[in-house]
């Protein structure tokens, strides 16, 4: 059955499927690392190097219409928090910092 024609045709079209979703997924990601690192490069330009926790949140954006609308957002937001849609830092007397 192995050297059956039909048998290796089935073959083979599986392997090109498999080797297209692969290249489609490779796709995304590429196009997942490459906003990212837009997204950083601009906005380190913009509000300086983000805090740990900060960082973070950007490393785990793996939705690439969330990071295309934040590139969009980013030249009308001051700040990484602001950006992100997370609360200011407060000081100490509870007060945000003023811009």
């Amino acid at each position: 059955m192995k050297e059956s024609v039909t048998y290796q045709a089935i073959l083979e079209e599986g392997e090109a499927k498999d080797l297209e979703q692969g290249l489609e997924q490779g796709k995304v990601e590429g196009a997942l690392a490459q906003a990212k690192m837009v997204l950083r490069l601009q906005g380190d330009a913009r509000f300086g190097v983000p805090d740990a926790a900060t960082a973070q949140a950007l490393e785990q954006l793996n939705e690439l219409p969330r990071l295309d609308a934040l590139l969009v957002r980013l030249p009308h937001v001051h700040s990484w928090q602001e950006l992100l849609g997370r609360p200011a830092p407060r000081r100490r007397n509870g007060r945000r910092p003023t811009r």
